[in-house]
């Protein structure tokens, strides 16, 4: 299950997601021990993980494709409840990191990233078009309108 938070501000559009990091695999992020992420290293592959998220999740405004720009990103472990609410998951991207002793194993955790795309206006008619060849993968996006105070 993928999450999502999407909410257009002034010339922004604020994507939150969280993607299972088995999603992230071809990145062969980098490991240390029986298969734990090395959580600092792994810092150095947010921007393409943020691309490859991209690539699997395309927004559009009026029709047209948008260009993504990494605003934050985090893994998160596989407890991690930020996703239930817009302001908690905000909050948390944008938060402290994991400890580097944490053992997030590369297959069990979740990459977390707000990514912004520039637009035309709040008002626009947004949508996104999910590219994943997995059947039983779902997506949870939650649409918050520009008059939605966090």
């Amino acid at each position: 299950m993928l999450h999502a938070f999407i909410k257009p501000e002034g010339g922004r559009l604020h994507f939150l997601v969280r993607l299972p990091l088995v999603l992230l695999q071809d990145l062969d992020l980098p490991k240390r021990g029986p298969g734990y992420l090395d959580l600092p290293a792994t810092e150095e592959h947010f921007q393409a993980a943020a691309a490859t998220t991209a690539r699997f999740i395309t927004l559009h405004e009026n029709g047209a494709a948008l260009t993504h720009r990494l605003a934050a990103a985090r893994i998160s472990e596989p407890s991690d409840k930020s996703f239930e609410a817009y302001a908690k998951a905000l909050a948390a991207i944008a938060g402290p990191k994991l400890p580097e002793s944490a053992n997030v194993f590369w297959n069990q955790g979740w990459f977390d990233a707000h990514l912004e795309y520039p637009i035309g206006s709040e008002r626009s008619d947004f949508s996104l078009d999910l590219r994943l060849g997995m059947r039983r993968l779902k997506l949870f996006a939650r649409y918050m309108p520009p008059s939605w105070i966090v």
